[in-house]
């Protein structure tokens, strides 16, 4: 599941705790940095998706039943159990 070579970055996770503070600090704020990025990311497509959303024309549902989709009757159902 994991690509070559990153299995070592699961087994140093542990070694965290170990690190002076200053150095834990820098591996923290590149994480958090790493994720206000996708976050940016995500927000602006979900702001295009939004905004189409928006002008989108609004279409009417349809009120009627097809008798091809209509629901079976209880008794139709029995049968096929």
């Amino acid at each position: 599941m994991v690509p070559q070579g990153t299995a070592i970055v699961y087994a140093l996770i542990p070694q965290l705790s170990t690190l002076p503070q200053w150095t834990l600090f820098k591996i923290q704020v590149a994480f958090a940095d790493s994720l206000a990025v996708l976050w940016r990311i995500l927000a602006v497509i979900s702001g295009a998706g939004l905004l189409a959303s928006l002008v989108m024309r609004g279409l009417p549902l349809h009120d009627t039943l097809d008798a091809d989709w209509a629901p079976k009757s209880e008794k139709a159902l029995d049968r096929s159990i």
